[in-house]
């Protein structure tokens, strides 16, 4: 493999590593798993896409693998995972430190193979023609898990969990409820064909209960199932599921690199742009008069209380009902004035800032 097949292929062990909560061992892995989880959103827009060559993290990353292997030279498993080993170790917190040391002394077993996945899942052999059922309820978690994206228009994500929980942990009632469809369908159960595990999922889905709203369920189904003028079925669809099926032996592997492409990155980026965007000028000006309005009737309620404006108009004759209100029209009054002066204020500043 090449530096950046090796580079992404260590993004997506660390992703699986901390998915599974497995750190070679270790003390405080709560704080390790903190701490990763950070390093990996950081991570995350140096390795999805070929980063630039004065990024300090993939400095740091060839710096490694020129430890272990000249440039040039294709990389193998073993000089890989011995590489994210010194990387881990170049960093500066602690837990990172101390995981790459555990990396190195054991980059056999549990480590390797779950390396070995991840290859296989990014560099799939040859599809077969025909898998088990049992095999192709493996391909069906990688199908829906392609649909949870950091949008989810389909809010498919809770859906994607039962089936990892059936696929990892045993559900009795999906495995069930699989065994009904499979049985229902004329696929021979021993070997199914890639169209024919396609339209078991799409039973298998239709006779799901959905952990989201239904009515999304039913867009989803018609996405999934729209055809082209021709008939045939719709190239996204088809796709999706040829990439899943080619993928049938490295299902937790291949789900596990669509959550560090599709979501690992996406929360804390949107969240941080929902944080810094700067509101339009008029909410600030809304609530700069708001404020302005509020601090001068408190002052003046402990100051000077025979001017406030329903107190005045008591004391020029008004009904109670009628100061009440004609006091609060002023109050409002006030509050637009002040508001369009700030909101033309803070648009203006921010024209002369832009410049």
């Amino acid at each position: 493999m090449t530096d950046f097949e090796a580079w992404q292929t260590a993004y997506y062990w660390l992703t699986g590593a901390w998915l599974a909560d497995d750190y070679l061992g270790g003390e405080a892995p709560e704080q390790l798993s903190d701490t990763l989880s950070t390093w990996l959103d950081e991570l995350h827009p140096v390795v999805i896409a070929q980063p630039a060559s004065d990024a300090v993290p993939w400095q740091l990353w060839q710096q490694a693998l020129r430890q272990v292997v000249p440039a040039g030279q294709p990389i193998s498993d073993t000089q890989g995972l011995a590489a994210l080993a010194l990387f881990l170790q170049a960093q500066t917190p602690l837990e990172l430190i101390s995981f790459g040391k555990r990396l190195a002394a054991h980059p056999t077993g549990a480590a390797a193979v779950r390396w070995a996945q991840h290859r296989q899942s990014m560099t799939p052999p040859p599809a077969p023609a025909t898998l088990p059922a049992t095999a192709v309820a493996g391909v069906l978690w990688i199908f829906f898990a392609e649909y949870d994206t950091a949008e989810d228009p389909f809010e498919v994500g809770d859906y994607v969990e039962d089936i990892e929980r059936w696929q990892t942990d045993g559900d009795a009632e999906l495995a069930a409820q699989w065994q009904h469809v499979v049985a229902a369908s004329a696929a021979d159960p021993t070997a199914v064909t890639r169209e024919e595990g396609l339209q078991l999922a799409m039973d298998f889905l239709a006779a799901s209960d959905w952990p989201a709203d239904e009515a999304l369920k039913v867009t989803l189904q018609n996405a999934l199932l729209q055809r082209d003028l021709a008939g045939q079925l719709n190239a996204t669809t088809t796709a999706r599921w040829a990439y899943a099926w080619a993928r049938w032996q490295t299902p937790n592997a291949t789900t596990t690199e669509l959550f560090a492409r599709e979501l690992l990155g996406a929360a804390d980026e949107d969240d941080f742009a929902a944080d810094w965007a700067p509101r339009p000028a008029w909410q600030l000006g809304a609530l700069t008069g708001a404020g302005l309005v509020a601090l001068r009737l408190l002052t003046e309620a402990i100051a000077q209380p025979n001017r406030l404006p329903v107190v005045q108009f008591r004391h020029a004759g008004y009904g109670a009902l009628s100061a009440i209100g004609f006091g609060v029209l002023v109050i409002a009054a006030g509050w637009l004035v002040v508001s369009l002066v700030a909101t033309v204020a803070i648009w203006g500043w921010r024209r002369w800032a832009a410049r």
